[in-house]
């Protein structure tokens, strides 16, 4: 069965690539830097890759 991503965790990624930390991508997703984390590790479940959570230090 297909797996379906969430629009908002694929934007999340999108910020925290764009930005290069946790933190400036919660303001702008209006979250705290605690849930851009979890939302991120979500994503990499999903898709079975670690894509940031071992580049970006999610305490910037």
């Amino acid at each position: 069965m297909p797996v379906t991503l969430d629009i908002t965790l694929l934007r999340t990624f999108h910020c925290v690539a764009r930005l290069g930390q946790f933190r400036a991508a919660a303001v702008q997703v209006n979250k705290s830097p605690a849930a851009v984390s979890v939302q991120i590790q979500r994503l990499e479940e999903i898709a079975g890759e670690n894509y940031l959570s071992e580049i970006i230090n999610p305490l910037r």
